[in-house]
């Protein structure tokens, strides 16, 4: 007997009747106790010098605290990241600004009183003495002679360089028939998500623990940044991102507000709420994009893809911080695409500029790679006079090359096509589209043309994440995750996952996520990781959940494990026929007084 299983079947989804009723949880949605707020001070200026900050306006006003960087503990200290590239030379952002400005939003200081009204005003009284200086505001004038250097370890205003190659690109391409250029020049953008930043504090004196609420894809990150930098232990910080109305890459990380808004919450003893206003989130919050592409390809006289050159430039704002060159470094390393080029070079400058910090959104570097490219290989189709399909499918990778090495890379880690077929998903892209290169002309004169290209993304970055998946004893199934979510429907495809593997109905299975109190380690919802991490978490903790499951039923029914089904939540024989055990049973024959009771946590398995 199989089971049909709730994959690649409609099924409700879990998160909807919540979110649709208006009872979901947002940060803004939370009013504590005793809960202060707090409002940032910012930078009206793109590069200036801080002379001297006074509070004393602020505070006369009835403001409970004012913090700068100077009442930090922790102001030379660092984040704690989950990736750092080598050819990073510095130019970190401060929690608060120290000494100089560098971005307008850029924060300064935080102000804190009774309610958002007074503590908008009151960050309108602290009076700070900027000095302006000159500022940069774009790649090419970064690097000029003479312009204004913003970190001292960055050269030329570039905080990171590095390459890949393959072979010998400048003779392939001296050697080549033909050559042909192109530049692409990508705007920067700022993510906006409906939900902007915004944080509760809440540190209990009297436990010495630290809650915080939050709007963020990386709540694990959090934590950590939170325990190193106010010195507590881990199992003290618990951070909660229940609902978060959108990310899209800029709240993959830990951002210096969220610190300080907690060492705030620390030094006063009651909660403090900070709301990001759309102002802010468009000035403060990380944009991206802002990539220049330069490509120049050596082509055979028959169309043969023979050496290509590329040079990214990434605007990376006034500092680096380690997703902004993620960016950089993926759209250069996913530059050759799905393409066989025998010899290559590609240079990933990041530059800086007075700007706000660049970091991920929505592809971080795939987009800027596949239109670069596939622009370049139409250019290429129109100044050999050939068919632009025929020309890619002439170079694309074939299957008798696979496993093919691209001699790029990620974090270290080698790209390699292990499997597909890439020709055959043109061809099967042209057929089911009816694509067509000739260009018609409407009888009103508009023209209406096809466009046709390819492209190459990664997921999975940060190949970890955690799952538990526990059978209660009355027969419900809960799956904990270590993933947050945005809205991309995790719950629901988590609780098909575990239904599927253990045999369960999907009614029967509720998700939790987003919380660091469910499990001890985690790394969120980022770079298209929901569905192939945390779903391969739960998929391979219910795997082993189904087969303890058989097993202890085995044991009940003095039969063969192997023998033995999982169905609709019952456990069943292979050969037909209902054993009249359900799941519920069987995790209570293990559980506290249960014939089976071994003194465990009961009928769960984890993945780690």
């Amino acid at each position: 007997m199989t089971n049909a299983g709730p994959i690649g079947r409609p099924v409700a989804r879990k998160e909807d009747m919540r979110l649709l009723r208006g009872r979901a949880c947002f940060v803004d949605d939370l009013h504590l106790d005793r809960m202060l707020h707090g409002v940032f001070v910012r930078s009206p200026h793109p590069h200036a010098e801080i002379g001297a900050i006074d509070p004393s306006a602020a505070l006369a006003a009835g403001a409970r605290m004012v913090l700068t960087a100077d009442d930090l503990p922790f102001a030379d200290l660092g984040f704690v990241v989950r990736y750092w590239h080598a050819a990073i030379r510095g130019g970190t952002q401060s929690f608060l600004a120290r000494g100089r400005v560098r971005y307008v939003g850029e924060p300064v200081a935080l102000a804190v009183a009774d309610d958002p009204y007074r503590a908008e005003d009151a960050a309108g009284l602290v009076e700070v003495d900027y000095r302006p200086l000159e500022s940069v505001t774009g790649i090419e004038a970064a690097m000029a002679d003479g312009a204004p250097a913003l970190h001292d370890t960055w050269t030329r205003n570039v905080a990171a360089r590095f390459s890949y190659e393959r072979g010998d690109a400048a003779g392939a391409l001296e050697r080549s028939a033909r050559r042909v250029t192109h530049e692409t020049r990508f705007a920067r953008q700022v993510p906006l998500p409906l939900e902007t930043r915004g944080a509760v504090a809440d540190f209990d004196r009297a436990r010495g623990t630290l809650t915080v609420r939050l709007s963020t894809q990386a709540h694990y990150n959090v934590r950590e940044n939170l325990a190193s930098l106010l010195d507590l232990p881990e199992s003290a910080v618990r951070v909660i991102c229940e609902d978060v109305g959108g990310g899209f890459g800029a709240k993959s990380r830990c951002y210096g507000e969220e610190i300080v808004l907690a060492e705030a919450s620390r030094r006063l003893g009651r909660p403090v709420k900070w709301i990001e206003d759309r102002r802010e989130n468009m000035l403060a919050t990380t944009h991206s994009r802002g990539i220049d592409v330069a490509l120049e390809l050596g082509l055979s006289e028959d169309g043969r893809f023979e050496a290509l050159r590329a040079t990214v430039a990434l605007d990376t704002g006034a500092y680096v911080f380690t997703s902004g060159i993620a960016t950089g470094e993926l759209c250069g390393a996913l530059i050759p695409g799905a393409y066989r080029i025998p010899d290559f070079s590609v240079e990933v400058l990041a530059v800086g500029t007075n700007k706000t910090p660049a970091a991920t959104y929505r592809g971080a570097g795939q987009p800027e790679a596949a239109l670069a490219v596939e622009t370049l290989v139409d250019r290429a189709a129109r100044a050999l006079d050939v068919d632009a399909a025929g020309l890619r499918r002439r170079n694309l990778v074939r299957p008798d090359d696979l496993p093919y090495a691209t001699a790029t890379g990620f974090g270290g880690i080698g790209f390699d096509f292990l499997g597909g077929d890439f020709p055959a998903l043109l061809d099967r892209t042209i057929e089911e589209s009816g694509y067509g290169e000739a260009v018609q002309t409407r009888s009103d004169g508009s023209r209406l043309a096809w466009g046709l290209a390819g492209g190459v993304d990664v997921s999975g970055v940060v190949n970890f994440e955690s799952a538990r998946v526990r059978i209660d004893p009355s027969g419900d199934v809960l799956v904990r995750s270590g993933m947050s979510s945005q809205g991309q429907g995790q719950a629901t495809a988590f609780a098909q996952i575990a239904a599927e593997a253990l045999g369960a109905e999907t009614d029967r299975v509720s998700v939790a996520m987003g919380d660091t109190a469910l499990l001890s380690f985690g790394r969120g919802a980022f770079a298209s990781r929901g569905a192939i991490m945390g779903g391969s978490a739960v998929l391979e903790a219910a795997t082993a959940l189904r087969s303890r499951t058989l097993d202890i039923a085995a044991q009940l029914l003095q039969d063969e494990a192997a023998d033995l089904d999982i169905v609709g939540g019952r456990v069943v024989r292979r050969t037909g026929g209902d054993t009249g055990l359900a799941l519920g049973e069987v995790a209570s024959a293990v559980a506290p007084g249960g014939p089976l009771f071994d003194g465990g946590a009961g009928l769960e398995a984890e993945t780690v």
